[in-house]
């Protein structure tokens, strides 16, 4: 992983300790994103974790006595990828994906989280503007950050073109990059871009309509299986954790998708 990919904080001394032996040995015909120095992108591996910490903090948290140990160690280890993505849209949907569970199993903890949220929300209008003002230069186009909220918004215009345009079928799998190069002449071509950067978009552009519907069912589906595994108390065996940390990483990959996403074939393989 190219770790050091746009990163929001500089952390050369951290990635001075990073091993890199097997970046020279990686297939030829592996499916690698240009722009990461030919290594893997660090917002792939984000979203991955995105979905695969959430699910051993569930563990964690839910299961049995002899599971959690183990569970812990391992949501400590996997939590350090997760980090060093720097991705903070995948930093929000651990942060969600924990907090629900950990408001379920702890009702009380959980009412007062809702209750705290509540309130955020309704005080926004005092403490947000002069927020916003101080982040402001933060968000200006000449920085990472406002550049890549910019290139965004135009991706997602090309994207939503392209779905106009082909809302049935879509675009077929790993073909955004190549299409709004060949169909639509103002976007950047000197930019390598291989997907739409939103989980929805993405999966409407690869599947189309039904496509996308079908996926969202699958998912809703999945969540109300969790549902019905919860339904006993937050006292829960094997199969119940198991149930609550996919929930908890399915809603985590849910948060992560709003803005980026893992394109399907997405990842390093011969």
């Amino acid at each position: 992983t190219d770790w050091e990919h746009h990163p929001i904080f500089q952390l050369p001394q951290v990635w001075a300790l990073i091993p890199r032996p097997l970046a020279g040995h990686i297939p030829s015909g592996a499916l690698q994103q240009p722009g990461a120095g030919g290594l893997i992108h660090p917002r792939e591996v984000a979203g991955t974790f995105a979905l695969l910490w959430p699910f051993t903090f569930g563990l964690a948290v839910f299961g049995p006595a002899r599971l959690s140990r183990p569970a812990w160690a391992a949501a400590s280890f996997m939590l350090l990828p997760l980090l060093l993505s720097q991705t903070p849209n995948a930093w929000g949907g651990a942060v969600v994906g924990a907090a629900l569970m950990v408001g379920f199993r702890f009702p009380k903890l959980g009412g007062a989280m809702l209750a705290g949220s509540l309130l955020v929300a309704l005080t926004a209008p005092l403490w947000a503007p002069p927020l916003l003002t101080k982040l402001a230069p933060a968000f200006h186009p000449d920085t990472h950050v406002g550049w890549s909220l910019t290139a965004r918004m135009d991706i997602y215009r090309w994207g939503i073109y392209l779905l106009h345009d082909m809302p049935l079928t879509g675009i077929g799998l790993n073909m955004f990059g190549r299409d709004i190069w060949a169909l639509y002449p103002d976007a950047h071509e000197e930019e390598l871009i291989f997907h739409a950067h939103n989980f929805y978009l993405q999966t409407a552009l690869d599947l189309g309509f039904p496509g996308l519907v079908a996926v969202c069912l699958a998912l809703g589906a999945c969540l109300l299986l969790c549902y019905r595994a919860l339904r006993g108390g937050p006292r829960l065996g094997l199969g119940g954790a198991g149930a609550a940390a996919a929930a908890g990483g399915i809603c985590s990959f849910l948060v992560f998708g709003l803005l980026d996403t893992v394109a399907l074939g997405a990842k390093p393989s011969p």
